[in-house]
């Protein structure tokens, strides 16, 4: 006995792929950053996702012929996320000690 798939599940399995690809990379790409700040945790999530995304349509549109792991040192973008979101962070706390203070400490 035979029975059709619906509609309905071809096209989710059909735009699944990009999904599946960002699920694949949350273990080894994760970005830790403890912070008592809900702002922090928000921050950690947009800019790990923005990073994940754009090594992902890096791969996916340019003739990258490097590992299947994020290379990014190689490729030329980010080299380590948690990196980019700690002089973020710290670019956040220099800019609210200049609006407060009027002077900056760094």
């Amino acid at each position: 006995m035979t029975v059709d798939c619906p509609n309905v599940i071809q096209q989710y399995n059909s735009f699944m792929g990009r999904v599946d690809l960002y699920d694949e990379n949350i273990g080894s790409l994760r970005v830790t950053h403890n912070g008592k700040k809900w702002w922090y945790l928000v921050s950690q999530f947009g800019i790990g996702a923005a990073c994940k995304n754009a090594w992902q349509l890096y791969k996916a549109t340019s003739n990258y012929q490097g590992s299947t792991e994020m290379d990014v040192a190689t490729a030329g973008v980010v080299d380590d996320p948690e990196a980019l979101l700690n002089a973020w962070l710290g670019e956040l706390d220099n800019l609210t000690l200049k609006i407060h203070l009027g002077v900056s400490l760094l």
